[in-house]
């Protein structure tokens, strides 16, 4: 003898289960961290994670790197690095040093540590740049699109002018010519 049993309708949903209890609470993140800290992983362990401020910051296609700087220096001062202290820039007051600029403050962190645009767009609010012609550091650190206003030493390209008031960041990495 055979049996054939066919499955019935669904019944009706049953009550709801008593509570659970509260688990632990799970590692998340980390507390702390300050503006532009990220979250890194300092070795191989599961959860072992701390705030630590990157090298190099990438904001909206500018490289900007924070280095120990003097409290003196300010925001638009062009700058160069130590050339005794290491992860330091010394503010290029004129255009009489050897050693090359490599960027421009952008922002003081701290009274010394300044966040330093290596490559990127500034606005210097000159209204006297010449919109396509290289930007360069005069006698006196100031700026000029022309190159025949630079008449004593070294002449540095600091970028090149995208409006009158406007350089796309990008120092030559060497003095090119002494005058």
């Amino acid at each position: 003898m055979s049996y054939e049993f066919k499955q019935g309708a669904s019944g009706p949903q049953g009550p709801p289960g008593p509570k659970g209890d509260t688990g632990s609470p799970g590692r998340g993140v980390p507390a702390g961290g300050t503006t532009n800290q990220t979250l890194t992983k300092q070795s191989d362990l599961d959860y072992d994670f701390i705030w630590q401020t990157p090298e190099a910051l990438v904001e909206a296609g500018q490289i900007i790197i924070p280095y120990n700087c003097a409290a003196s220096a300010t925001v638009g001062s062009w700058v160069r690095m130590s050339q005794t202290a290491d992860n330091q820039v010394v503010v290029c007051n004129n255009n009489t040093s050897k050693a090359a600029t490599v960027g421009v403050i952008t922002e003081k962190i701290s009274e010394t540590i300044a966040k330093v645009m290596l490559i990127g767009h500034y606005n210097t609010g000159l209204g006297t740049l010449i919109k396509g012609l290289n930007v360069f550091q005069s006698i006196d650190g100031s700026l000029t699109s022309l190159a025949t206003e630079v008449t004593t030493g070294y002449l540095q390209i600091v970028g090149v002018a995208l409006s009158e008031d406007t350089i796309l960041v990008r120092p030559q990495l060497q003095r090119i010519k002494r005058i």
